[in-house]
């Protein structure tokens, strides 16, 4: 009730749409007798005049359109238009058959329904308006399927061939192919056994494996892609042989040589077992002696131009019994023989240096492509570097560097890496 303004014993009645008739009264307070007193009046509805109706709101889904699909778990945006035209909307409600799943209380009259799994759903909008008439949409059809399941990646050995044999020590170039169908490979690792041996990120997948002593491999390649899945190339099996030395012999190398001639000597793998420690002398006029070059086991000897036979010796300390032992090897001056080249010298000159050792200059001739080729000394100081060959391609340098030893490292295009030792001695 609102009293009108400017006429205090009077009021405004609204009676609204649901009045059937009835009563008004008032009650009045006095200063006198009778002090107080209630007054009523019936009141009734009028015949021929039917109270207003209250209209239903009406609303429509926006979205999500009509057989739309998504993939699980899925994320869908719910929207609807409301509207009431003869008074407000209080709220829409969102519902997935006969569960309601959210609401809005304004326009625009939206909800996120998120992790939804694969499924056929009947999504409808409910609006009630602000006399709680209530009007539901017409449904919409979705169908949210399933992930698809990540297929895994392909991968296969191109290197070393199955069944292939070396030398020790040898250097083994590892390369795959590797693909994925349905999305990318982050990476391919290469194994022998269940020992992991590198890997490389990105294509061509190429490892190279180096000082691989004698024995019997078995090499995997295993591909990641951008998901996780992982797949293991098929085994190839190599064989890395030892240098057979002869029968009986307990230090490999040449019986003679010559002046100036720098030789590789080496200890029998039978008598390397368990060793520890090697030490390496000469009993006659020897020049130098680089222990452990090539590598453990192995002495690179420049006998000078005063040698005149004797004998090359080393002592080897033992994890077990013996403990230590001492073996020695006659060597004599060849008659009529010339300078030659070490014991490791390969014959095919594509991917070697030539001569070796050389008084004046050295060759080499790529075997394939070359990214660098790099001369740097013993103490690693880059003397001299060429860049960018092409498989057949020659260069030959050296006449400028002093007597000595260097490396010559070859960085090819294919990612795949050699060292040669090269020395330089005097005239």
């Amino acid at each position: 009730m609102t009293p009108v303004s400017g006429q205090p014993y009077k009021v405004s009645i609204n009676f609204g749409p649901n009045f059937t008739g009835g009563q008004v009264c008032i009650g009045v307070n006095y200063s006198a007798a009778p002090w107080y007193q209630q007054f009523c009046k019936t009141v009734t509805v009028c015949t021929g005049t039917p109270p207003p109706v209250n209209q239903a709101p009406t609303v429509s889904l926006t979205s999500p359109t009509n057989n739309a699909t998504f993939t699980a778990p899925a994320t869908i945006f719910l929207a609807a238009n409301a509207a009431d035209s003869d008074g407000s909307i209080a709220k829409v409600e969102f519902y997935n058959g006969s569960t309601k799943l959210g609401e809005d209380l304004s326009s625009p009259y939206t909800f996120s329904w998120t992790s939804v799994v694969a499924g056929t759903y009947s999504i409808t909008g409910k609006a009630t308006d602000n006399q709680g008439a209530i009007t539901t949409s017409s449904a919409v059809s979705i169908v949210v399927n399933a992930a698809p399941v990540n297929q895994a990646p392909t991968v296969s050995l191109t290197s070393p061939a199955n069944n292939a044999t070396f030398i020790a020590p040898a250097t083994i170039s590892l390369a795959a192919n590797a693909a994925d169908s349905d999305g990318s490979v982050v990476k391919v690792e290469f194994y022998n056994g269940s020992t992991k041996l590198g890997e490389d990120l990105s294509s061509p997948y190429t490892f190279s494996w180096t000082s691989v002593v004698a024995g019997t491999y078995s090499i995997t390649a295993k591909a990641t892609d951008n998901q996780g899945a992982v797949t293991t190339s098929s085994a190839v099996n190599v064989t890395v042989n030892a240098v057979t030395p002869p029968a009986g012999a307990d230090i490999i190398g040449p019986d003679c040589i010559v002046a100036n001639d720098v030789k590789i000597y080496e200890l029998s793998a039978a008598n390397l077992v368990n060793a520890t420690a090697i030490s390496w002398w000469c009993t006659s006029s020897t020049q130098s002696i680089a222990s452990g070059q090539p590598s453990f086991g192995k002495a690179t000897i420049n006998l000078g131009p005063w040698f005149s036979g004797g004998q090359v010796c080393l002592g080897v300390n033992y994890s077990a019994s013996p403990w230590y032992k001492q073996y020695c090897k006659n060597v004599t001056v060849c008659s009529n023989a010339r300078v030659g080249a070490p014991e490791w010298q390969d014959t095919n000159p594509f991917g070697v240096v030539f001569p070796n050792p050389s008084q004046v200059n050295f060759t080499f001739i790529a075997d394939k492509k070359v990214r660098q080729l790099t001369v740097n000394d013993i103490i690693g100081y880059s003397r001299i570097s060429f860049d960018g060959l092409a498989q057949g391609e020659q260069v030959t340098f050296g006449e400028a560097l002093p007597t000595g030893s260097y490396v010559v490292t070859v960085s090819y295009e294919d990612k795949t890496q050699k060292a040669i030792k090269i020395l330089k001695v005097s005239k």
